[in-house]
């Protein structure tokens, strides 16, 4: 079915290159960035002006993903757990767009969807900054190059009311000319400012293509799902500080890590899915921050060649590595035992690694106020519970404001699809600038979120 298709969440795919394009000239004009650059012992590089990112440099308006109000509405009635979302009300117009963003100084280009409401006079609309679950890591597995299982999501909020901006992440171009570097798998930096850059974008070619609906940049929600989850709390954390001309109203982060120091430990108690996606990462992270120390170190031989291989050429599961019996038959023991013990001095740079795309560790500093649902599931194998649990105890301290929702009995995708309808209620009473009344920083119990009890 249509939902599960596109909540499938695996890790998978990537390239193998130095990850940056040709040098930019800096110009005056845009945000000059305060921020910190070159941890984990990467090179040193300064950003570039704000001024030129987000430039469209190619649209491309994908007919067969610009549907009328009544398809849409035909396409959700085949399925019974839609039956709780709103009434369509709008058909869309569907965009694939390429635009410039930054990567450790240097300028590249990046790729996207934007769909927007289609209506008959002119009109604004809040904006979904849509940040997609793990689909792979390569071109191919672009939600631009992947049609209707890419953009069924946004064509669906877009139907809702908003403009929906949907960025395929660095390493993942969709469509026009191939990445030139590897997909950052969960890395907050480059998931953030390329996310960020693409508002912008959306931006530009409303008004560049007089578009009869227009972006709010007042009224902006991160949404995202699994590794979207992620993405969308490191969006709201660098936001203030990269892209100050959006007002977020609110942020929804669905089945998120929060804490990749945690979840690795937990990762190496047993084989899992997060076992897995604790490999891909470090592996991606060894190439975005071009250590110069060798996989091997962490993954076991074979393994350390396997996994890049896998993240590259395909955009399934790992299922072709065979069944990973024991830890120890993916990660070394060196690894798996600082891993499991938290000593991350033994581990360096791969501990610094884990600990800039985990929030509580950031050396981002935290100045957003935006109302923030975090959904989690109970018996969720990929991003597991317990460390984002316990982190929103964590971020409170620091000034997020959390409601917590968690459903009891769930796995990962099931988790995503059984409260979607509520998280749309929440987007659109954030939109429509309903009072946030929750019970903010509070961790409640699991709920059933099936509906069978509804």
């Amino acid at each position: 079915m249509l939902l599960l298709l596109l909540l499938s969440c695996r890790p998978d795919g990537a390239k193998d290159s130095d990850g940056v394009g040709d040098t930019a000239t800096d110009t005056p004009g845009g945000i000059e960035i305060d921020l910190p650059t070159a941890s984990c012992g990467a090179p040193e590089y300064s950003w570039l002006s704000t001024h030129s990112m987000g430039e469209l440099i190619d649209t491309d308006e994908q007919d067969s993903l610009s549907i009328s109000a009544d398809t849409i509405g035909l396409l959700l009635s085949g399925f019974a757990d839609t039956a709780s979302l709103p009434e369509v009300g709008y058909g869309v117009q569907t965009h694939n767009v390429r635009y410039r963003t930054q990567d450790r100084g240097r300028a590249v280009e990046a790729t996207g969807l934007v769909v927007f409401p289609e209506v008959d006079t002119p009109q604004s609309f809040p904006m979904i900054l849509w940040l997609h679950p793990t689909m792979g890591f390569s071109d191919a597995c672009a939600p631009t190059a992947t049609g209707l299982e890419g953009a069924a999501f946004p064509i669906l909020f877009a139907s809702m009311g908003f403009v929906v901006v949907a960025p395929d992440y660095l390493g993942m171009a969709g469509w026009g000319s191939p990445s030139e570097m590897s997909h950052p798998y969960v890395i907050a930096e480059p998931t953030a400012v390329a996310s960020l850059d693409m508002l912008r974008a959306a931006v530009s070619m409303a008004a560049e293509e007089e578009t009869l609906a227009t972006p709010d940049p007042d009224r902006v929600l991160y949404w995202g799902v699994s590794q979207g989850g992620h993405a969308a709390l490191w969006v709201d954390r660098y936001a203030p500080h990269y892209a100050p001309e959006f007002k977020a109203i609110g942020s929804i982060s669905t089945i998120p890590a929060t804490d990749l120091v945690s979840l690795a430990a937990l990762g190496m108690e047993a084989p899992s899915p997060a076992t897995l996606a604790m490999a891909a990462h470090l592996s991606s992270a060894s190439i975005w921050y071009q250590g110069e120390r060798s996989l091997s170190e962490v993954l076991v031989e074979g393994m350390d060649v396997a996994i890049p291989d896998l993240m590259e050429q395909t955009c399934d599961d790992f299922s072709s590595l065979g069944e990973i019996a024991e830890v120890g038959d993916l990660f070394t023991p060196k690894a798996s035992d600082a891993l499991a013990t938290g000593t991350a001095d033994s581990l360096e740079p791969w501990s610094c690694y884990l600990d800039q795309s985990t929030l509580r560790t950031s050396n981002i500093p935290h100045e957003a106020d935006t109302p923030t649902l975090v959904i989690l599931a109970e018996e969720d194998d990929l991003a597991i519970a317990a460390p984002a649990r316990s982190d929103i105890e964590a971020l409170c301290a620091q000034g997020y404001r959390i409601e917590h929702l968690e459903c009891a009995g769930a796995g990962h995708v099931d988790g995503a699809v059984d409260t979607l309808a509520d998280q749309l209620a929440w987007a659109q009473a954030r939109a429509g600038g309903d009072a946030w009344d929750a019970d903010v920083c509070v961790i409640n119990e699991p709920i059933d979120c099936s509906g069978e009890d509804k």
